[in-house]
């Protein structure tokens, strides 16, 4: 992630905060779904039938396989997380004026911190149900999956002819203030 932070800007710049935040919600879907490759190797060897699986299977299965899919999967999730972040604080950004700013980041920020009540209740109800490791890693890559969804129905934030007028007065401030002159 860090050094994807780097470039994060650029992309944004370069596709737009609308394709940034597919792409990036892209990243936390595969993670998740690369999680359901331990959960079936774990419910093979619990189960005891390890020893009569085909060749595509064991493959499948092998602690190198598993480790390989989950730490790509891991560094794509880091990619994609930059660019969400960068995206996401872009577009409410552009949704909000001055005064509104601490509004939206902090209704933002309760309904990311709620979805981990929400996921660990969750959770919590599916294992005490006694629901398989692979069929919860099932479920959260679909919760995953339509929220990355979710993201092609977002439109474009509407900016008010004086919202436009100060965003343009601010990049004037910044230039005039680089070189140490205000």
């Amino acid at each position: 992630m860090a050094l994807s932070s780097i470039v994060g800007p650029a992309i944004l710049k370069r596709i737009g905060f609308k394709k940034c935040l597919i792409l990036g919600s892209f990243g936390h879907f595969a993670f998740v779904l690369c999680s359901i490759l331990p959960a079936w190797r774990n419910e093979y060897k619990h189960d005891g039938n390890f020893k009569d699986i085909s060749a595509f299977e064991k493959v499948m299965t092998s602690d190198t396989f598993t480790r390989a899919i989950m730490i790509l999967a891991a560094i794509l999730n880091g990619f994609g997380a930059t660019i969400l972040w960068v995206a996401q604080g872009e577009y409410i950004n552009r949704c909000s004026n001055e005064e509104g700013k601490g509004f939206f980041f902090g209704f933002f920020w309760s309904i990311h911190q709620a979805s981990q009540i929400f996921g660990c209740l969750l959770s919590s109800f599916m294992f005490a149900n006694h629901i398989n490791k692979t069929l919860f890693a099932l479920t959260m890559s679909c919760l995953c999956l339509i929220g990355t969804l979710m993201f092609l129905f977002i439109k474009t934030p509407f900016i008010h002819s004086t919202r436009l007028a100060e965003m343009h007065l601010n990049q004037e401030e910044d230039y005039y203030t680089v070189d140490g002159k205000s």
